[in-house]
């Protein structure tokens, strides 16, 4: 590959991969790159955190002759190609702050923990099943952690405060080190008359949020919780129906308030027929006729049939509600601690008869 880029491709940079290059240090390094080593920590400031040459070089040549690692052929191997995955040697170059394959190998390596090499269809889609069913546990787990666990403030802040409301309780946990370790730093500059109390809209990302979840198709994106009240389906008649009740009630004191008013709607009325031509489709008569349409051709849903004539007879069978999610039945009361088990771990009764 090596070759190849540089031939095809001679105005470009060949960057290695940084999760294959730290997948390749756990190989090969064995325990000395175990959980809780303190090489592994060291390992990783050097290559995420050096942001010159000569402070990557000399923090490599610190950590070799700390541990004694001078002689590791691989720790050897991969200095001699530093060039090509150590930070500071990309740092004229831009890539987006890309420094792997990213998603496609996070699926990958995923996929590659539940489904074995070389397994038939069937495997695959029992394995996928389980898969989906343990990420799906685990994020309930989160739910329920972030909803009944208790929050230890470390500084107090008021901005540490509204991350514990906006964020999961894993996010408020790293945010909450960023803010402590924060605190050792010192503040040369300071914009007048600023101060931020709340952690600004631009830098919370809503998939690090409790409303994780609360993503809807764009047909339905009004019910989202961020979408504020301009966008929801009830702001507009709500504040009509008083604004119009308020009219009402004034309007009926006595005759010449009557007369007012009356002659108010008589010249509004035409003023709003001209800008009502065309409707948005969050009326309250257009969301009726919507929703009695959806009703009434449900019938006449895009299904997938698969005909089959035994006899003459042709048997259509639907397939839509196969592919939807399964419902999730979430029982009353306080949720406990013990995980739900999937039907692969379910044990069924073994019958006499033998079933094909």
């Amino acid at each position: 590959m090596e070759v190849a880029i540089a031939n095809v491709l001679p105005g470009t940079k060949h960057r290695c991969c940084k999760w294959h290059v730290l997948r390749k240090a756990k190989e090969r390094l064995g325990a000395l790159y175990g959980k809780n080593s303190q090489f592994k920590v060291d390992f990783h400031r050097i290559v995420n955190q050096m942001l010159t040459k000569e402070e990557f070089e000399g923090a490599w040549v610190h950590m070799l002759s700390t541990y004694a690692l001078e002689k590791n052929p691989y720790l050897y191997q991969i200095y001699e190609t530093q060039d090509k995955w150590a930070k500071p040697y990309f740092s004229g170059i831009f890539c987006a702050r890309m420094t792997s394959t990213q998603r496609s190998e996070s699926a990958n390596h995923m996929l590659k923990t539940y489904v074995p090499p070389g397994s038939a269809m069937h495997v695959f889609v029992k394995q996928f099943n389980k898969l989906l069913y343990d990420r799906d546990a685990e994020e309930s787990f989160q739910e329920k952690r972030t909803r009944l666990g208790g929050v230890v403030y470390k500084v107090g802040e008021p901005m540490e405060k509204h991350a514990a409301n906006i964020y999961t309780r894993t996010m408020f946990e790293q945010f909450q080190e960023i803010l402590y370790k924060s605190g050792s730093y010192y503040v040369d500059k300071l914009v007048p008359g600023e101060r931020f109390k709340e952690i600004p809209a631009l830098h919370v990302m809503k998939r690090w949020t409790v409303d994780a979840r609360d993503v809807l198709p764009m047909h339905l994106v009004q019910y989202q919780k961020d979408q504020g009240l301009m966008t929801s389906f009830s702001f507009r008649h709500s504040q009509l129906y008083l604004n119009c009740m308020e009219v009402v009630r004034l309007g009926d004191v006595n005759v010449d308030a009557y007369t007012i008013a009356m002659e108010s709607i008589k010249g509004l009325v035409p003023k709003l027929k001209k800008v009502a031509v065309e409707g948005d489709g969050l009326g309250l008569e257009e969301r009726f006729v919507a929703k009695k349409a959806r009703v009434d051709g449900a019938a006449a849903q895009v299904v997938v049939q698969y005909n089959h004539r035994v006899d003459g007879v042709s048997d259509a069978i639907s397939l839509d509600a196969a592919l939807l999610a399964p419902s999730k039945n979430r029982s009353g009361g306080r949720p406990t601690s013990s995980r739900d088990k999937p039907p692969y771990e379910t044990t069924s009764k073994r019958t006499r008869f033998c079933t094909i």
